[in-house]
């Protein structure tokens, strides 16, 4: 009963002990832009021929084969491209090309 109760002790100061600063700092290591997103590249590389713009927004971006049409996961994109790390961001909502990937 005894290790019992120790094993839980130690458990519960572990769950609830703060990580300190400088761990912390070290799990998110600065993000830093690297570079733009290859849609057209992406699409084809999924079986699509291209991309087509249905919208004058950042989320306009679609791949198509023939009349069908495909929203296009811009985070897949950056993945694709900069490998799993990499997270998408939009700097404008208007500018279609404003798409880049961080990690």
């Amino acid at each position: 009963m005894r290790r019992l109760l120790t094993c839980a002790l130690i458990a519960a100061a572990c769950w609830t002990a703060p990580m300190p600063v400088a761990a912390a700092a070290t799990l998110y290591p600065a993000e830093s832009n690297l570079g733009g997103v290859d849609l057209d590249g992406y699409c084809r590389h999924k079986g699509y021929q291209g991309t087509k713009l249905v919208n004058n927004t950042g989320y306009g971006w679609t791949c198509y084969k023939g009349s069908s049409y495909v929203a296009i996961s811009m985070t897949d994109v950056c993945h694709w491209t900069y490998g799993k790390r990499a997270i998408d961001r939009m700097g404008d909502y208007n500018d279609v090309m404003s798409w880049r990937c961080w990690g």
